[in-house]
């Protein structure tokens, strides 16, 4: 739980986010995951402005309601502290990629019922899945469902040219503080080589369910599931699309590119 927050700019962010009346429904869960994916990136441009530097849960607060956004590190915990306000049973639960654990996603209990949600992975996922559902989800180019593996579940992705998944990550139901994700989070910031969020630029949000992202000089966006790309290999290219659909994230693209070394 991010511990240190302003419950009035809580409020104002949830009413941003959801501008509709709050119940603990899986209804309401699932307009929040919208309504969160739409507005608040995932991306890693705080942790290329502020290399380094593992951030405070204030920090986290302030980036996410503010909607500067931020990695799973940032938006999972804090949606987590969103949904404990609201009334929900929600937890943190840590997901390992690749035998490591490198991730955090969440757990809400709704009558007796437990569905898994992930605001903060690369490409975010749209629909929270009940554990014992066999159904994929799909949106914005991307379906995937979990699998029971015994005492992990496995997240998986599915695609086209082949029938057989490719599992993503594998997550533990039990619910553990966000001091559990320390070591992590650190090696997040600090580790060049965990993961790939030191070595490029990564932002991705969904308004109306669509996806809008930059991926190092590659703007990505999909129209009814169907994905487009398109270079910004020229820095003036780069600068209009943050501003253009990232506003917010613009004051850090700078010191984010002189980390990376793009001139």
């Amino acid at each position: 739980m991010i511990s240190e927050y302003n419950p009035r700019i809580l409020e104002t962010f949830v009413n941003e986010i959801y501008p509709h009346k709050v119940e603990v429904t899986v209804e309401c869960l699932f307009g929040i995951v919208r309504g969160v994916l739409s507005n608040v990136p995932f991306t890693n441009i705080m942790m290329l402005a502020r290399p380094g530097k593992v951030p405070t849960s204030q920090e986290i607060f302030n980036e996410i309601t503010t909607f500067i956004g931020g990695p799973c590190g940032h938006i999972n915990p804090f949606l987590n502290t969103v949904l404990l306000h609201l009334g929900f049973d929600s937890g943190l639960v840590p997901g390992w990629m690749d035998g490591v654990l490198s991730h955090i996603a969440i757990l809400v209990n709704i009558d007796g019922e437990d569905w898994w949600v992930d605001c903060g992975n690369g490409h975010p996922y749209m629909t929270p899945i009940k554990l014992e559902s066999v159904h994929a989800q799909s949106h914005a180019g991307l379906t995937y469902s979990l699998k029971n593996n015994g005492d992990k579940y496995i997240v998986q992705h599915h695609y086209e040219h082949t029938d057989l998944p490719t599992e993503n990550y594998q997550f533990k139901t039990t619910k553990v503080p966000f001091s559990f994700f320390d070591e992590m989070v650190k090696s997040h910031y600090t580790t060049r080589d965990f993961g790939p969020f030191l070595k490029g630029l990564r932002l991705v949000r969904f308004p109306k369910g669509e996806m809008v992202a930059v991926r190092d000089r590659e703007l990505l966006t999909t129209k009814k599931g169907i994905l487009t790309k398109s270079s910004l290999e020229k820095i003036d290219d780069l600068i209009e699309c943050i501003k253009l659909y990232f506003p917010q994230c613009l004051p850090f693209l700078k010191p984010a590119m002189e980390v990376l070394r793009w001139s």
